[in-house]
């Protein structure tokens, strides 16, 4: 009996290490145990309000006071489910964060996010877009691994909009901070989502969010080493934190933070009345009715700094490290051969530097269908699968093997000749793929089942020759292993 849960668990390994050498497969942060998560609520106080207990906090913001709860919910939150074919991965999540996200009433944001069903695409044999790049200038251009998008900078609002020239686009990096929760994100409607950074380590305009309503995030930055995958363009190249190798061709030359090639501009006294021309790489004077408002001055109760809007913001050829597009093609620890990245900036001091994630441009060919969801507030939009796929089933925690796996299954008749039957009832609900593998960890035969809703399942052995064989049955959040024997 020892010898076989030895060999079971090298053949567990070994199939775990073939699946992780595909980083779109192997860098979601899926959701094995179905966890929730927890979101700070605010309710304004007031005459016949609720009267804050010893752990809730009270939060004072123009004149009203505010209590702000932290709620568990049930949701399941994170990615949920993996399939892929030759061409794509598709990716399953909720949209909901596992980590504690808001509060947002530092903007007047209203809205709580909820679940959504989310289904993402994403290349898997990602090419430069040699036409006309992709552009969103709403909505999504990229997922992270969580199962959350990334939306492009602009809030879709403007300063000037006249005769169909819209200049001075508001930069929802700038005008909407105040309203980002702790871990970067905010909900539109109730449809959560990033416009930079995903980390608490990156100040979000007001320097207490992190003290008060803390929160893990979606990863932390470390200058000491090359940052991790944190997301997907829609055109299926990976997105990085902001630390990168120094020599793009060389993973020993050293760890280095990638600069983003856009600056911004000075304006002569403060006065918006120039746009950055970049082919002449020359200040354009605009007529005097397109001029913007000048930096730091307050329209109408709103206050618009520098870099309030994307025209603050010039693109100079080979200033950073990084493309128009905020990346660059270089060797990473996931594809030391080389591939093109995008990196999500910040400053040395950690705050964000635009154009943050990608800006509004994909490098590569796009997968459009991602585009339109969540568009107009259509939060059960997600891309159609039309295609066969076989699912990816992650290393999972809970792993039996032994007589313990055997009384689960309950396989029989074990030995058999032409068919077996096998008890799958601790997986139901789940994608399952039944596997036989021979003695030497390779694989006979499989066959994956979408969400299993019966409990007997028979397996065909008829092609099979005579011996012994691992049977593999794996799930979302369980794989049980058991020795059987053909005759």
């Amino acid at each position: 009996m020892k010898r076989t849960l030895l060999f079971l668990g090298v053949v567990a390994l070994s199939t775990a290490a073939v699946k992780a050498q595909d980083p779109q497969l192997s860098s979601w942060t899926t959701n094995i145990e179905g966890e929730g998560g927890a979101t700070y609520t605010s309710t304004e106080l007031g005459p016949g309000g609720p009267m804050p207990g010893p752990e809730d906090k009270v939060v004072s913001i123009n004149g009203k006071d505010y209590l702000v709860t932290l709620e568990e919910h049930d949701d399941s939150s994170n990615v949920t489910k993996i399939s892929y074919s030759e061409d794509f991965v598709y990716v399953w999540s909720t949209g909901v964060a596992s980590y504690n996200v808001g509060p947002y009433i530092y903007d007047g944001n209203t809205n709580t996010h909820e679940k959504v069903d989310h289904v993402w695409q994403i290349p898997r044999n990602p090419t430069e877009n040699l036409g006309t790049k992709t552009t969103a200038s709403l909505g999504n251009l990229a997922v992270f691994v969580n199962g959350t998008p990334y939306y492009p900078p602009s809030d879709g609002m403007y300063y000037y909009d006249d005769m169909g020239t819209q200049l001075w686009k508001r930069n929802a990096g700038v005008m909407e901070a105040s309203g980002f929760d702790c871990s970067g994100g905010h909900p539109a409607g109730e449809y959560y989502h990033y416009h930079r950074i995903p980390s608490p380590d990156v100040v979000h305009g007001i320097d207490t969010m992190c003290l008060s309503f803390p929160s893990e995030g979606l990863f932390h930055l470390d200058d000491t080493k090359h940052s991790p995958i944190i997301g997907w363009g829609f055109d299926g190249f990976p997105i990085y934190g902001p630390y990168g190798f120094t020599d793009p061709n060389s993973a020993s030359s050293g760890i280095s933070l990638m600069e983003p090639s856009w600056e911004k501009r000075n304006y002569t006294n403060g006065k918006r009345i120039s746009i950055w021309n970049e082919t002449t790489e020359m200040d354009e004077l605009v007529p005097p009715s397109q001029h913007g408002p000048d930096v730091d001055a307050t329209v109408s109760g709103t206050t618009y700094p520098l870099g309030a809007f994307f025209e603050d913001y010039k693109y100079v050829v080979g200033s950073g490290d990084l493309d128009r597009y905020n990346g660059r093609f270089c060797v990473t620890p996931e594809y030391p051969g080389g591939i093109y990245a995008y990196f999500a900036t910040v400053e040395s001091d950690w705050t964000p530097a635009f154009p943050y994630i990608m800006g509004e441009e994909l490098y590569g060919v796009a997968a459009e269908d991602n585009l339109s969801i969540g568009a107009g507030g259509d939060l059960g939009s997600s891309v159609s699968v039309n295609e066969s796929t076989t699912p990816y089933f992650p290393v999972v925690t809970g792993t039996i093997t032994g007589s313990e796996a055997a009384n689960l299954l309950n396989a029989y008749p074990n030995p058999a000749t032409s068919f077996m039957t096998i008890n799958l009832n601790e997986l139901m609900g789940q994608d399952v793929a039944v596997r036989v593998l021979d003695m030497m960890g390779n694989e006979i035969q499989s066959e994956n089942i979408s969400n299993l809703n019966y409990m007997l399942h028979v397996v065909d052995l008829n092609a099979m020759e005579t011996g012994n064989y691992v049977l593999q049955v794996q799930g979302q959040r369980l794989s049980l292993s058991q020795q059987i024997t053909v005759q």
